[in-house]
């Protein structure tokens, strides 16, 4: 027996052959803009040249106030050039201003127009991201990973945003360095020369770094992506999480993943410390030579003293720019490795497209027909015919190859050999001349499990179709949907939770099968679509269908013996062929058909898995070897090769890596305290963690501050004392002590690299840590109304917003404040006069900025917001790409979400053009401010009130006192962004569980052998009870079957049994004590619990099912497989136990997903335990060998059986029939059939 698509991971999605040039990729799209990049591009270099100009205006008009007006070119210009009546000095002054204003304007546009790009950019690739998902078809569906999806739309694509803003910035700064050098050149040669020397250093240092921070980042990345997917796979896996109480075990994986990601993060920062500072403080270095050769030349008349200012000004610009540009090397590394990511994703293809030249359909009914199919070894020369408007009913045991012939009539797959096709009137058109659209608007699947969106009813069942209501509910009415759809508060309105969950399994069949009816199409293919459905709503579903769609062909997967009576004829597949096919009356006398379906015919056939009699699978099959590879992936794992590398990193990307340097660095936090705490969420608690660290982030970057506070004394002194006095030995001395200044610098700011990452990271996996245990728990209520996209906001985004700020915002917000107040004092000190000058522009930027953090304020929480939003649909989107695309309904899910992320688009475009007026703003009144404090002191300078040196130290420190002002109003920027992270965690962290772990009696496990009483039991999701004023006990040790319709609150009785939810009024006691008087976890471990849908981890197949038991041996794994007869079925898995399970098991057919669940819920060995629906899957002989396995090991064990089949129910000790949240029969199977009531009309219908 094959498994059904055991090999479909191995089918990675094709890529180009040859490297794709990603930064050529970015180009390309940015270039869809051609008019905005240009601008930006223009803008920036406009900012660039008015910067360029004001040293040179600043020198002259010092070396006016000295009487030097003819001396330098800039000086002959500028009295040349002055009308008549006017002075030279005037004329430079106005001149300042208006080149103020000008780069205003210019540094408006570019921040603008750079910010509009940016987020055009982060808007072309999400739908670009989206939309090569929506063209994956099923080979390229299996192999992504949702949860590393999910963050490379969310992380790599906001770091890609930043990239783009900040490139205009980059270029400008580039053009600024070399336009610096040739001024410089043309003002002083030799101090040129001296200072460009260590050009090359600066080079080297960039272009050694590279290699070493990208391998490094790019390996950090992946491994924050590894964290993303574990907490999405946790948040979707949930009820499994809880219902095994193994919320212990998902936070030590978290852990482990978060501590490794802050070693690698760690590592980063070691690597940056070595390189960033020296960048940095080189051209400091050139600075202190500048003083001493620059001095030497004013001091002996080669140039002026204004010259020589200009020329410091621009050598600081120089250290200034070498500053910015290390910075961006930083964030630009970051970037790339984004930028490579996303475009992975982007550049992903389906492995079949559409033909070039399809054909079209005939307007005729269809048949539908596989013409001797292979596929990957599921499917072996797969032979079957289905005429137009003829029912055909498929059964087969699990792995036979049911699902994989569904999943290629839907067209997500193509066989290796022969073909499908649709049959009319004699002509046959083969599926691969068809387009996927065609075939789709033919033919629908509807599957077991139906992916129902977080919108309206409404909207679920039209699917995107312009349908009336009336049309709508007609289609509901046909799926017998109407009545519960009706007895909701909106109707058809009523918005259901992500996935439907909460409603029931049947009820989100009957909802699929709505709006498959809607549909209408010619050809339809029921993959055990009403499994979940009980028999009597089942045959009113097939009355309806027959009579409405009697024109429609169809195709029905199968285990239900009533289903087999839908069929004109009935096919038995095995091994991936139909080994037999004819009416039904002639199948009850086919052995192996009979024996599948326990139709009582007797024959000596073995049954599909023996227990332990009959052969056995031996070791090699059961646990053969498989290699194990080191994997950076966006893809599951192929089968046969353990956690192979289905997307591995370039050759040389991977030596990188393995090159450096092994991470180790320990959090050293105290991980135990955060876990256990359940207090609210208090910043301060964090802090203090990590106190010794911030301050000494504060007290090294202090050592920064008091460095560039230095120059400005040290160039007064060097003018005053040095050039004027004429003393060659001073300017050394000053030389000296400049040095001294830029190696401690040099020292604090790699130590401070190391320290602020450390800080950081420490707060980020606290927070993480901290907010990931209590999302755990939480009730199941949260997460059934809160989307996983929204979960996964607050765990990635949010909580990096908020660890960004607190690792460097309020560090350099403290130093800002401290530089402010230390320049405005030395202000006050050098001059008072001009003082009150410099700082009569203060109350205008505070007015400003009280204005700006109003609007800014409102605009980045409603973006903060929306961002949520967007990731959410992306997610949703993406969990349902294949009902989507079996819908033909990719463009509406395409355009919902360009919808939510063009909305989001507008709201930054709003915040950018508030942040481009006001900081642009802040620096033209500093650059005013200057104008009026060198128009001022030059003139105090000719009266001789104050001295040159006293002059130039003045308007150094003035550009010192508006840097900070400018930083706090950036840090304010992230603030923002901060303060919304931390209003929705401080949410999250403050939500409350609904049902409240206060137990305290440890007695558990003797009272679940004890009678299950509900004693006057009420319960609703909502206002209206699903269950009302139920009491019944359960003695232990029997076994009690709960049947009726759906949506009557069988699967809410098993919720309330497992303490997933409390009751709104009564108890659940288990030996006359309450169940909320056990700890939670205490409880659910003597419970174990198979859901209506087997949610499996990825991992491998003894993972899955040792997962209720972290110290499961493998003996202990192999005999819970064993106990429910899956041994023989794990054995028919490429890799049996050590097979690598795809992303919640969709690399496995729905039978061998259930029979691992059983298998993990046997593994526990529990007390109690709880079946929904757990063998709706499996056919009949399987289940009858599964339930036989069952009755052999639940000796002494409570079982509660929610079922749809009533053979099921029928070996129950007891039958409770529940409808419309009331237990109307109560009885053992024979005693209830002599009653003639409901179960009677329905054991009958389905007999």
């Amino acid at each position: 027996m094959k498994t059904e698509q055991s090999q479909k991971a191995q089918l990675a999605p094709k890529k180009a052959p040859e490297k794709p040039q990603r930064i050529r990729q970015l180009i390309s799209v940015a270039w869809q803009r051609p008019w905005l990049t240009s601008f930006t591009v223009i803008s920036a270099l406009a900012a660039t040249l008015f910067e360029l100009t004001l040293p040179l205006l600043t020198g002259g008009a010092i070396d006016i106030a000295l009487g030097n007006a003819g001396d330098t070119l800039t000086t002959d210009l500028l009295d040349r050039f002055t009308p008549s009546g006017v002075s030279v000095l005037t004329s430079v002054i106005a001149l300042i201003v208006l080149l103020a204003l000008l780069r205003y304007a210019s540094q408006f546009g570019r921040r603008y127009t750079a910010g509009k790009l940016s987020m055009g950019v982060q808007h072309d690739v999400r739908l670009k991201t989206m939309r090569s998902l929506q063209n994956l078809d099923g080979p390229g569906q299996d192999s992504i990973r949702t949860g590393q999806v999910v963050s490379r739309s969310i992380s790599d694509i906001n770091m890609v945003q930043s990239l783009v803003a900040m490139l205009p910035m980059l270029i400008g700064n580039v053009v600024k360095l070399v336009l610096t050098l040739v001024i410089m050149l043309a003002i002083s040669p030799p101090l040129t020369i001296i200072a460009a020397v260590l050009v090359p250093l600066l080079l080297w240092a960039v272009a050694y770094s590279r290699k070493a921070l990208f391998a490094s980042t790019w390996s950090a990345q992946q491994k924050a992506a590894d964290l993303t997917t574990h907490v999405e796979e946790t948040v979707t896996g949930i009820r499994v999480v809880k219902a095994f109480a193994q919320e212990d075990r998902e936070t030590d994986k978290l852990d482990l993943t978060a501590r490794e990601l802050f070693a690698q993060r760690m590592r980063t920062a070691r690597l940056t410390a070595k390189f960033i500072p020296m960048v940095e403080q080189l051209p400091q270095l050139a600075l202190v030579v500048n003083i001493v050769g620059g001095g030497y030349l004013a001091m002996t008349g080669h140039i002026t003293v204004g010259t020589f200012v200009a020329f410091s000004s621009y050598l600081t610009s120089l250290s200034a720019v070498a500053r910015s540009l290390s910075g961006m090397l930083m964030r630009v590394q970051l970037a790339l490795s984004s930028v490579e990511r996303i475009f992975e994703v982007i550049d992903l293809q389906p492995e079949h497209t559409d033909p070039a030249h399809p054909l079209s359909l005939p307007d005729t009914p269809l048949g539908l027909s596989f013409n001797n199919v292979d596929f990957r070894g599921i499917l072996n020369g797969f032979e079957l015919g289905v005429q137009a408007g003829e029912t055909v009913v498929l059964v087969g045991p699990p792995g036979s190859g049911k699902t994989m012939a569904v999943q290629l009539a839907g067209n997500f797959y193509q066989p290796d050999g022969g073909h499908i096709a649709f049959d009319s009137n004699g002509h046959r058109t083969r599926f691969d001349d068809l387009t996927h659209s065609d075939i789709r608007k033919n033919l629908i699947a509807v599957f077991d499990e139906p992916f129902l969106y977080s919108s309206s009813i409404r909207e679920n069942i039209s699917m995107g179709l312009d349908v009336s209501d009336e049309q709508i509910e007609h289609a509901a009415r046909l799926a017998q949907a109407h009545d519960f759809i009706d007895r909701l508060p909106n109707r058809y309105e009523e918005v259901i939770g992500e996935r439907g969950l909460t409603l029931s399994g049947g009820q989100r069949q009957r909802i699929a099968l709505a709006r498959a009816f809607l549909a209408h199409p010619k050809v339809l293919v029921l993959d055990d679509a009403t499994s979940a459905i009980d028999a009597s709503t089942e045959d009113r579903i097939f009355q309806a269908l027959r009579e409405e769609l009697h024109d429609v062909t169809i195709l029905i997967i199968a285990h239900r013996h009533s289903t087999l009576e839908l069929g004109d004829r009935v096919g038995l597949v095995e091994d991936g062929r139909v080994t037999a096919l004819g009416p039904l009356s002639e199948m009850r006398d086919h052995a192996r058909f009979s024996h599948l379906m326990a139709l009582d015919f007797q024959d000596s056939h073995d049954p599909e898995f023996t227990l332990d009699n009959g052969s056995l699978p031996s070791q090699e099959q059961l646990w053969p070897e498989v290699s194990t590879e080191k994997q950076y992936k966006i893809l599951a794992p192929a089968p046969g090769r353990g956690r192979g590398m289905s997307m591995p990193a370039t050759p040389e990307l991977l030596a990188q890596i393995e090159a450096l340097p092994a991470a180790t660095e320990e959090t050293r936090v105290d991980a135990e305290r955060l876990r256990t705490s359940t207090s609210g969420f208090k910043l301060l608690s964090l802090f203090k963690q990590v106190r010794w660290l911030i301050a000494a982030v504060v007290a090294l970057l202090l050592v920064g501050v008091a460095a560039d506070l230095a120059f400005p004394t040290l160039m007064r002194a060097a003018i005053d004392n040095g050039v004027q006095a004429q003393s060659a030995s001073t300017l050394w001395w000053i030389a000296i002590a400049g040095s001294v200044v830029v190696l401690l610098s040099w020292a604090a700011a790699a130590i401070n690299t190391i320290i602020t990452a450390r800080t950081g990271e420490r707060l980020l996996y606290g927070l993480r840590l901290r907010s990931f245990v209590h999302l755990l728990r939480l009730s199941m209520s949260y997460f059934e109304r809160t989307m996983s996209g929204r979960i996964m906001t607050r765990m990635t985004t949010d909580i990096d917003n908020l660890s960004s700020f607190l690792q460097t915002g309020l560090a350099q917000t403290v130093v800002s404040v401290g530089t402010l107040i230390g320049v405005v004092t030395m202000l006050a000190i050098t001059d008072a006069q001009l003082a009150l000058v410099a700082l009569s522009v203060v109350p205008i930027i505070i007015v400003l900025t009280l204005i700006f953090r109003r609007i800014s304020s409102r605009l980045y929480t409603a973006s903060r917001e929306q961002a949520s939003q967007v990731n959410a649909v992306f997610h949703e989107s993406i969990a349902g790409l294949r009902t989507a695309q079996m819908h033909r309904m990719e463009d509406q899910v395409f355009d919902n979400y360009a919808g939510e992320a063009e909305e989001f688009r507008r709201l930054r475009v709003k915040s950018q053009t508030a942040i481009a007026i006001y900081f642009p703003g802040l620096g033209a009144l500093s650059e005013i401010a200057q104008a009026l404090v060198l128009g001022f002191g030059a003139l105090q300078v000719t009266r001789g009130d104050i001295s040159t040196g006293v002059l130039v130290a003045f308007v150094l420190y003035m550009g010192l006192m508006f840097g900070p002002i400018q930083q706090l109003s950036q840090i304010f920027d992230s603030y923002q962004q901060a303060a919304v992270g931390f209003r929705r965690i401080t949410e999250l962290l403050a939500t409350q569980p609904s049902v409240p772990d206060l137990g305290t009696n440890r007695h558990a496990r003797q009272a679940a052998t004890q009678p299950l009483l509900l004693d006057d039991v009420t319960f609703g999701y909502s206002d209206d009870p699903i269950l009302e004023n139920v009491t019944v006990q359960i003695e232990p040790g029997t076994t009690v079957a709960v049947v009726g319709p759906t949506g009557a609150g069988k699967s809410t009785v098993v919720k309330l049994l497992s303490r997933l939810y409390d009751p709104n009024e009564g108890a659940v006691k288990a030996g006359e004590i309450d169940i909320k008087d056990f700890p939670t976890a205490d409880w659910r471990r003597t419970i174990g619990t198979v859901p209506q849908e087997a949610h499996l981890f990825s991992g491998s197949i003894a993972d899955n099912i040792g997962y209720g038991c972290r110290e499961a041996s493998t003996s202990k794994i192999e005999a819970a497989a064993r106990r429910v007869g899956a041994l023989n079925a794990i054995a028919a898995i490429p890799d049996g136990f050590n097979h690598q399970v795809g992303e919640r098991g969709r690399n496995l057919s729905s039978g061998q997903r259930q029979l691992i669940a059983l298998a993990r819920a046997e593994l526990i060995e529990p007390s109690i335990m709880l079946l929904d629906e757990a063998t709706s899957t499996l056919d009949p002989a399987t289940e009858a060998v599964i339930l036989n396995a069952s009755d052999r090991v639940t000796k002494g064990r409570t079982s509660i059986i929610v079922a749809h089949r009533l053979a099921t129910a029928k070996r129950a000790d007891r039958i409770l029939v529940v409808e419309q949240g009331r237990i109307i029969e109560d009885g053992s199977h024979d005693a209830l059939l002599s009653a003639n009531g409901t179960y009677a009309r329905m054991w009958h219908l389905m007999a």
